[in-house]
């Protein structure tokens, strides 16, 4: 299964889906639940694409005075110039179509705005965050990773950025780190909605089903639930599962048209395949219904 198909959706909602339903069985193998059973320590497709993990969270951040700032010696565009040529720099290199030595250029460019705003404030969230999503934009995850961190540290209560870690590790398909990024955002900001779906998604990519489930289940109505986790074993090529999930999705409500429509798909044939130089099948005629056969009118005779 495309992995770039699973991020399109991973951190945003669920799949607009397809078409029927009439799968009711198979229910009997499923442990108490209908969930798959855990993933017993074996990670997921994407999380063997990211690599292992060591999740590491801020501790209290370190009482450092902060240093005065200077617009005059080495810092000519002040702080606000540098970050905002930084950040042209970075959406510059990524333009489809610019070279290879363009890009690295602009990269060394944006790197280099941002840590000289950061010799002057390094507690300064915007280069911080501007400096681990270059990284991260430019696939080098250790020096991505240490840069949220380095934000944390500075600023443990912000929600947004542990989120923002959280998609960061998702990207990279590292779904523990991601699971305890969504957590930590969930511990400053509770109710929040987006930091909730992220953390149900997280833990179904780990292969804890039931947690998912339950975290799920505080934002959605079952049959979403099932539909959203049904989605996610699709994206694993585990179809057999997904089916469950819809059909356990359509039992809770047999309105649930995303559900019908995606079983619709998935159990429908394919197709039969056309050879190059030969017709198509004809479909097979109703012995019900009389055929009638199209002729060409006789034109009348010429008096």
């Amino acid at each position: 299964m495309d992995g770039r198909r699973l991020r399109r959706w991973a951190l945003v909602g669920l799949f607009a889906p397809s078409v029927g339903c009439n799968l009711f069985q198979k229910n009997e193998a499923m442990p108490p639940g209908g969930l798959p059973m855990p993933a017993d320590g074996k990670p997921s497709l994407l999380s063997r694409m990211g690599g292992p993990s060591t999740p590491r969270f801020p501790g209290p951040p370190e009482e450092k005075p902060l240093p005065k700032i200077s617009r005059k010696k080495g810092m000519g565009l002040g702080i606000e110039g540098e970050l905002a040529f930084a950040d042209t720099e970075v959406e510059g290199a990524f333009v489809e179509g610019r070279s290879a030595v363009e890009r690295d250029a602009l990269i060394d460019a944006a790197r280099q705005r941002y840590q000289k705003v950061l010799t002057t404030d390094p507690k300064n969230k915007a280069a911080l965050i501007g400096l681990a999503k270059l990284y991260a934009r430019a696939g080098d995850k250790d020096r991505a990773i240490q840069g949220y961190e380095a934000a944390l540290r500075h600023h443990p209560k912000d929600h947004e950025l542990a989120h923002k870690m959280a998609a960061m590790q998702a990207r990279f398909g590292d779904w523990p780190a991601c699971t305890d990024a969504a957590r930590y955002a969930l511990s400053l900001d509770p109710e929040n909605r987006t930091y909730q779906k992220t953390l149900g998604y997280a833990l179904s990519q780990t292969g804890k089903w039931d947690e998912a489930f339950d975290t799920l289940m505080k934002l959605m109505p079952e049959a979403d639930a099932r539909y959203f986790l049904g989605r996610v074993l699709a994206d694993m090529d585990r179809v057999d599962e997904a089916k469950v999930q819809m059909d356990l999705a359509l039992r809770v409500n047999p309105q649930f048209d995303p559900a019908r429509e995606f079983l619709a798909t998935v159990t429908s044939p394919p197709p039969a395949p056309v050879v190059p130089g030969t017709q198509p099948a004809s479909p097979v005629a109703d012995p019900g219904v009389q055929q009638t056969q199209y002729q060409q009118p006789v034109p009348a005779p010429t008096p």
